[in-house]
C-alpha cells in the first residue's frame, strides 16, 4: 500500500496551464485505494535537473515517500546548443543517490521523453533537440539500472506517434498524453507492489 508519493521534475510530471497532469491523476487512482495517501506534485515547468536536484529534492524527500517519480533532463538539452550528457548522468546519479540514502525503501519512478521537439523550432534545432532527447534517454536508462529504479520506455510508446497526445506545440502531453501517461505509470506500479507468484513443478 502506497502512504505517500510525491513527484519531482520539469513540466512532462507539471503540466501546462489547464491541464491535470499525470501524477495528479496517479495520486487519484491510488487515493481509492489507499484513502489518506499524501501526495505533492514539486515538478515544474522550465527547470533543469540542476533545479530539480537544488529546488525540489529535498522537500520532496521530507515528506517520507514511498513511491518518487523523478523525470527530468528535456530542459538541459532544449536550454544548451551544446547538451552535456556527462554532466546530466552525474546530476542524475546524485539524485538517485539521494533518494537511496534518505528513503531506501521508496519504489523509484523515472521515464524516458518522446523524442520530439517544440514545433516552432527550425530544422536544425528541432534535429538537435531530438538528438538529445535520445542521448539523454540511454543515460536515464543507465542510471534507473544502477540505482533500481524503475523506468518507463515513453519513447518507444506505441502511441508515441499520435499527434492526439500532444499538445498544440507538438511538445508537451495534452490531456490524452496524460492520461495515457498515468495509466502507464499505475499499471506499471501495480506490477511492481504485487507479489510474484512461483508455480510449483511436479
Amino acid at each position: 500500500m502506497i502512504a505517500s508519493y510525491v513527484a519531482v521534475g520539469d513540466s512532462f510530471s507539471a503540466g501546462i496551464a489547464g491541464q491535470t497532469p499525470w501524477p495528479d491523476l496517479v495520486a487519484g487512482r491510488l487515493s481509492e485505494d489507499s484513502p489518506g495517501i499524501r501526495y505533492a506534485n514539486f515538478a515544474a515547468v522550465g527547470v533543469t535537473s540542476h533545479d530539480v536536484a537544488a529546488g525540489q529534492l529535498g522537500p520532496a524527500l521530507a515528506r517520507r515517500p514511498d513511491l518518487i517519480s523523478l523525470i527530468c533532463g528535456a530542459n538541459d538539452v532544449i536550454e544548451s546548443v551544446r547538451p552535456d550528457e556527462a554532466e546530466f548522468a552525474r546530476t542524475l546519479a546524485a539524485m538517485f543517490g539521494r533518494i537511496r540514502a534518505e528513503a531506501p525503501d521508496a519504489l523509484v519512478v523515472t521515464a524516458t521523453y518522446p523524442p520530439v521537439a517544440p514545433a516552432g523550432a527550425g530544422p536544425r534545432t528541432r534535429r538537435r533537440v531530438r538528438d538529445g532527447i535520445r542521448a539523454f534517454n540511454a543515460t536515464i536508462h543507465r542510471g534507473s539500472l544502477a540505482h533500481g529504479a524503475l523506468c518507463l520506455d515513453w519513447q518507444a510508446h506505441d502511441e508515441v506517434g499520435s499527434q492526439q497526445n500532444f499538445a498544440a506545440d507538438g511538445f508537451h502531453p495534452s490531456d490524452r498524453g496524460h492520461r495515457l501517461a498515468a495509466e502507464g505509470f499505475l499499471a506499471a506500479v501495480e506490477g511492481e507492489l504485487t507479489p510474484q507468484t512461483t508455480s510449483e513443478v511436479a
